[in-house]
């Protein structure tokens, strides 16, 4: 029996979560087996044809091929398929060129010449495009008390925007609410947008504020560095530093909903 703890939490690894997009440029579909097999019988020397054993094994590689495309177009449909209802990042590309991260829903799934899209924020994505899948689990509370201890990253979601903003730190606990599950991480690094807490005034400095309550609780807006997304989470202050005017803390005791990880390691 495997000691590694890890082990214990591969139900967190989602099974629908697509590789990293592949590069087939150089990939030889069916339609260019056959133009090439057409134009070796088109140029083939009268007075030495190819031979019937030849040609059959050629078609034999080109039935292959062929069934090898189908079985890939069905697990990618399937895999799609499969993500409906969850949540995702993915990559997206602006008219200037420049790559960005985004998340949101899969709402539906649907397939164009052999290629799986999804529909999120009203977007087409390409499966190839996924990043990353939160993996929804039913599993009971004991099950998720074996992540403490290990490094967890997961979403939170604003409340008001639906905006999704990725986090990751260390489990320290687990608590359960009437209808979601939730796993509570430390040193939780994060860059402020903005305070929520009821005793901030939009006057006063928000680096001074946080300094001013390091150990205690505040509820603050975040930005996702990648995505540039914000949402509003609760956390006591560990630490907080201004770097180049960017305000960042360390926070402890921020609630992840359990069903919104997507990924586990050990520290």
């Amino acid at each position: 029996m495997s000691t590694n703890p890890v082990n214990d939490v591969d139900w967190w690894k989602s099974p629908n979560t697509p590789d990293k997009k592949r590069s087939t440029g150089n990939d030889l579909d069916a339609n260019s087996f056959l133009e090439l097999l057409a134009t070796q019988m088109k140029y083939q020397d009268p007075l030495e044809p190819v031979s019937n054993t030849e040609f059959v094994a050629q078609m034999a590689q080109f039935n292959s091929l062929q069934r090898l495309q189908d079985i890939s177009n069905s697990m990618d449909s399937t895999r799609a398929y499969g993500l409906i209802g969850k949540v995702v990042s993915y990559t997206t590309t602006d008219d200037s060129g420049k790559q960005t991260i985004e998340f949101g829903t899969v709402q539906t799934v649907y397939t164009k010449n052999g290629q799986s899209y999804l529909t999120i924020n009203g977007k087409d994505i390409s499966l190839d495009n996924v990043v990353e899948v939160a993996e929804s689990s039913s599993k009971p509370i004991g099950d998720l008390i074996k992540l403490i201890g290990l490094e967890g990253k997961g979403y939170v979601q604003d409340s008001k925007t639906g905006e999704f903003v990725s986090v990751g730190g260390v489990v320290k606990s687990v608590r359960k609410d009437a209808d979601r599950d939730y796993v509570v991480m430390d040193n939780v690094a994060a860059e402020v947008d903005s305070i929520q807490s009821t005793d901030y005034v939009t006057s006063q400095d928000k680096y001074e504020y946080l300094q001013s309550h390091v150990g205690q609780e505040v509820s603050m807006t975040v930005k996702d560095p990648v995505s540039g997304k914000t949402a509003t989470i609760k956390g006591k202050v560990e630490s907080v530093t201004n770097e180049n005017g960017k305000i960042k803390v360390v926070l402890d005791g921020v609630n992840v909903p359990a069903n919104l990880l997507y990924s586990v390691s050990q520290p």
